[in-house]
């Protein structure tokens, strides 16, 4: 699979790119242009033509009065997409398929945006995470470094494909080891009980691929300020 390199600065420029999609929809309000957006934190490249996998993240922050800083965070949505997808175009469908349809969580609606914007304790972040260099490490699949890699797993059980994925930054939130990161990647794509991905009578592995990532982050806050 082949796909665009990008800078953290374009991976930002898309989380504004994201929250401004999703504010319009969700308000029923006008975005703001794609050139307005760009102009407003001085980014020079809005018109480049990229194609590469992509993953929207929302979390809801806690942070510190006055200063901002995070405290804690609640993820809200996380969706997206291995094929190369067109950008910023298809970072537009996604923030709104990750806020609005994952089915792990409530969708994200006017009165929590309202809500959040009303409190200095909250604040409301988008992450883009820009997906290239996809290795398959199949035949060696602890080939791979906590906190710089994400992992995408496919598997049988049951006679059933199942598939799923941590994004690079996951395992080492967790605290997880590279063992244990497989084993969740069972436990995400929806099997049952204590079944690991080393049990090889139950688990049958398709493939295991490796890749990195670049994320760019941008917070309500922030976009509120450049869309006065």
């Amino acid at each position: 699979m082949s796909s665009s390199v990008v800078s953290k600065e374009t991976a930002t420029f898309f989380a504004y790119v994201a929250i401004n999609q999703l504010l319009s929809k969700v308000n029923n309000t006008p975005k703001l242009s794609i050139a307005d957006i760009a102009k407003a934190i001085d980014y020079a490249k809005y018109q480049e033509k990229i194609e590469s996998p992509l993953f929207v993240t929302w979390n809801v922050l806690s942070v510190q009065k006055g200063t901002g800083a995070p405290i804690d965070s609640e993820l809200r949505g996380c969706i997206g997409n291995f094929s190369n997808l067109k950008l910023p175009e298809y970072v537009e469908e996604y923030a709104l398929i990750s806020a609005l349809e994952d089915p792990r969580f409530p969708p994200i609606d006017k009165y929590e945006l309202a809500d959040i914007e009303k409190n200095p304790s909250q604040d409301l972040q988008c992450a883009v995470t820009i997906l290239h260099s996809f290795e398959d490490i199949t035949d060696t699949p602890l080939a791979w470094t906590v906190g710089e890699h994400g992992i995408r797993l496919g598997f049988r059980y049951r006679s059933r494909p199942y598939s799923s994925t941590f994004l690079p930054e996951v395992a080492k939130e967790q605290g997880w080891d590279r063992q244990q990161t497989l084993d969740a990647l069972i436990r995400k794509a929806g099997v049952a009980g204590h079944v690991s991905f080393d049990d090889t009578e139950k688990i049958h592995v398709v493939k295991v691929e490796r890749y990195s990532g670049v994320k760019g982050e941008a917070r309500l806050s922030e976009f509120s300020k450049i869309s006065l």
